[in-house]
C-alpha cells in the first residue's frame, strides 16, 4: 500500500486495502488507514462511510468520530458535534479533538464553550499552531483584539515562512484598524 500510495497511484492504493477489507472487515487498523487515506484525497463520501463503519467495530476509537465530525460539520452540523463530544469524552486531554470540538461549537454560537475547550488546548498543545490561529479567530469573534494580536504574533514568531505565518499575519493585519 505504502509504496502504491507514495507513487500517487491513489485509486490502486486504496483497491489494495478495500480487498484486504472484503476478507478482514473487523480489521481497525487498515479500516482506519483507509478511512483517513479517503479523507485525505477528499473522497469525502467514501471517507464517512468508512469511517462509520470504524467506529461500529471500533467504537472507543475516539479519532474516527474526531474525523468524523469534521467531515459532516457542513452538512449536519448538530450531529458533527454530538460526534466531536464523543470523541472528546473518549480522549479529554487530545489538543486536535478540543480544537475539533472548539470549531464546531463556534459554528454553533457558543463562544463561551469554545473559549474554554480552546484555552485548555493552547495550553496542552502551544505547538501546534493551527490550534493558536483558531483560538485568535474566536478570540476576534469575541472582540478580545489586544489578546488576538498577542496569540497572532505568537504564531508568526513560531512559524517562520509558513503557510500559517503568512494567515497569521493576513489575519494581524485585518486588525489594525481595532482599537480594543
Amino acid at each position: 500500500f505504502l509504496s502504491v500510495w507514495q507513487q500517487k497511484d491513489y485509486n490502486h492504493a486504496l483497491l489494495i486495502l478495500e480487498k484486504w477489507l472484503e476478507k478482514h472487515p473487523d480489521d481497525i487498523a487498515i479500516r482506519s488507514l483507509l478511512s483517513d487515506a479517503y479523507l485525505s484525497i477528499k473522497r469525502n463520501k467514501e471517507a464517512i462511510a468508512s469511517y462509520h463503519k470504524l467506529i461500529q467495530i471500533a467504537p472507543e476509537y475516539a479519532q474516527g468520530y474526531n474525523n468524523l465530525a469534521i467531515l459532516l460539520q457542513k452538512e449536519n452540523l448538530k450531529k458533527a458535534i454530538l460526534l466531536a463530544r464523543k470523541a472528546h469524552s473518549l480522549e479529554k486531554d487530545n489538543a486536535y479533538i478540543m480544537d475539533t470540538l472548539a470549531s464546531l461549537l463556534i459554528a454553533n454560537n457558543q463562544l463561551d464553550k469554545a473559549s474554554r475547550l480552546l484555552q485548555k488546548a493552547v495550553i496542552s498543545a502551544p505547538q501546534i499552531v493551527e490550534i493558536q490561529y483558531h483560538y485568535a479567530e474566536l478570540l476576534i469573534k469575541q472582540k478580545d483584539y489586544k489578546k488576538a494580536r498577542l496569540v497572532l504574533k505568537s504564531i508568526i514568531q513560531k512559524s517562520s515562512a509558513s503557510q500559517m505565518q503568512t494567515k497569521a499575519q493576513a489575519l494581524l493585519t485585518t486588525l489594525k484598524t481595532q482599537r480594543k
